[in-house]
């Protein structure tokens, strides 16, 4: 039988981490809990969290309520010898113990390491070996693979058994002094190119991440939030829940993201604005329509969508973000036109800047990277956690954050996403743009899906491969593919190759996994190699 609860002695991290900040900055005598207590005595009989199974009784927390059960937990941890500058793993799905847990942590001045439920054990253990975890807080269905990681935890506690209920005091936990440098929390990478990387944010962050993010949304008390993306993401945990919580308003968590049950949800309990996924739209767009909704946008990574809004009235907010740039430095404005494919304008709290591969600022119509600059530990991560090298390399000496990701700039000063900098295929000295080649083919009748990679070539670097969903009741689209490659794209952008799939690998939060597919395509390069040998 599992046990639910380990006991041993864990390496301690090493003292508490506390960043370097400004004298003065917008969260000067604030932390989280500041937070917590101010909303918990002006909303206290306010529903703050709507907990939304599928298929068993859910249940709701007024702020005050809310706040009470994390001050328990709180507590709790404390007497289970957790103290400020501790790191605690939370390996946990869409379920409201992961956010008691999140800011119990920061309550007591420990920091919350969220990791991927869908992570191997390898991974795990790298995570909690990374930052020194002392312990752990996981579910029944994560439990085995978190306990035979191999991480030396001092415990283990599951949100099902009673080990996490023993975690609830009878007692609060008193409030700290407010530490707006304190290390809050870390936040791991998709680790797409090599090992993941631990995004740390500070008190100061997490505050302008729920500030910045409801003032873009424009939320007010009133707003329901619909919230089914992971939450050990920034987009649920930072756009949604935190704006939610600075706002005032009330979250409706759901496991996941489920079709079936979205409009009901929705309609139920009256959810007026969601975060978005372009896995979602088209899921709902093959379901009838819905009844009445109470939705007054949607916010999204690829701005204005004339569908969505017609098919269901609902407009669209276009949001870019990133776990490093805590909140949004281009968004999109409501009621205004824009481009299609826009996502948004600069905002002015952040530095924007698109330079070319010389550093040079763009010209409209043209594409290049996107530099961001913000206060860190403030308007941007802190730092990437015991990895000094890689936290200089994203930084320039003049302070500026190097997304990776490529944008446009078009002719009314809006941006329009284009790839990250890793999609941009190199073919005979030649950039490619994989999204610009995924356009193409993604319009071809009898194409479901698409995904285009580089695969490496002995002369030309590499060529790109083009990965196709079909629709197995339609003929083979190879030679309209073909043909309209040739039609609309020069000749070193066409795909040497076009391979069938069922279904593209995807991350948790429904983006296209490329790495995996990049995986593949060198696999494949390489037998091919090996085969001339």
């Amino acid at each position: 039988m599992t046990r639910m609860i380990i006991d041993r002695q864990a390496e301690a991290w090493d003292g508490c981490f506390v960043a370097e900040l400004p004298a003065l900055h917008p969260f000067v005598g604030r932390d989280v809990p500041w937070l917590l207590e101010i909303q918990g005595r002006q909303f206290a009989d306010k529903p703050f969290l709507h907990w939304a199974p599928f298929e068993v009784e859910g249940r709701s927390w007024t702020y005050a309520a809310f706040v009470a059960d994390v001050r328990r937990l709180a507590e709790g941890l404390g007497r289970r010898g957790l103290r400020r500058g501790d790191a605690v793993v939370i390996h946990l799905s869409n379920r409201p113990e992961f956010l008691l847990a999140w800011f119990a942590c920061s309550w007591i001045g420990a920091a919350a390491v969220t990791t991927n439920i869908h992570s191997g054990r390898g991974e795990l253990r790298y995570f909690a070996e990374q930052a020194h975890a002392r312990a752990a807080i996981t579910e029944a269905a994560l439990f085995d693979d978190l306990a035979a990681c191999g991480a030396a935890f001092e415990w283990i506690a599951v949100a099902e058994a009673s080990t996490f209920a023993d975690l609830m005091s009878a007692e609060a936990a008193p409030q700290r002094p407010p530490e707006p440098a304190l290390y809050h929390s870390v936040m791991y990478t998709s680790g797409t190119t090599s090992r993941p990387k631990g995004v740390v944010y500070t008190h100061a962050n997490v505050l302008w991440a729920a500030q910045r993010n409801a003032a873009h949304a424009g939320l007010r008390p009133d707003d329901v939030a619909l919230v089914n993306l992971p939450l050990f993401h920034a987009n649920a945990l930072s756009y949604s829940m935190l704006a939610a919580l600075w706002s005032g308003g009330s979250l409706v968590l759901q496991p996941k993201f489920s079709a079936s049950h979205f409009w009901e949800t929705a309609e139920r309990y009256g959810c007026t604005w969601a975060s978005i996924g372009p896995f979602v739209t088209k899921a709902l767009k093959a379901l009838p329509p819905p009844g009445a909704h109470r939705f007054r946008f949607w916010g999204n990574i690829w701005g204005e969508d004339a569908e969505v809004e017609a098919r269901w009235g609902i407009p669209s907010l276009g949001w870019y973000g990133m776990t490093e740039t805590v909140s949004h430095p281009v968004l999109s404005e409501f009621a205004k036109p824009s481009p299609p494919g826009a996502v948004g304008k600069p905002v002015g709290e952040y530095g924007v800047r698109l330079v070319d591969a010389d550093g040079r600022d763009v010209g409209i119509g043209d594409t290049g990277k996107l530099l961001v600059k913000a206060v860190r530990g403030v308007g941007l991560f802190y730092e990437y956690l015991n990895d000094p090298h890689a936290t200089a390399a994203a930084f320039d000496a003049e302070g500026w954050f190097d997304t990776g990701d490529m944008l446009t700039l078009l002719e009314d000063g809006s941006l329009r996403f284009a790839d990250r900098e890793k999609d941009m295929l190199k073919v005979g000295g030649e950039n490619v743009a994989a999204s610009e080649v995924e356009r193409v083919i993604g319009v071809v009748e009898g194409v479901v899906d698409v995904a285009v990679v580089g695969k490496p070539h002995p002369f030309l670097g590499e060529t790109p491969l083009a990965f196709v969903v079909r629709d197995e009741r339609a003929p083979l689209p190879t030679d309209r593919i073909l043909d309209v490659c040739r039609q609309e794209l020069a000749k070193f952008k066409q795909p040497r190759e076009i391979r069938y799939i069922a279904t593209l690998p995807r991350t948790a939060i429904g983006k296209i996994d490329k790495k995996a597919l990049r995986d593949i395509a060198a696999g494949a390069a390489s037998a091919a190699k090996g085969g001339a040998a």
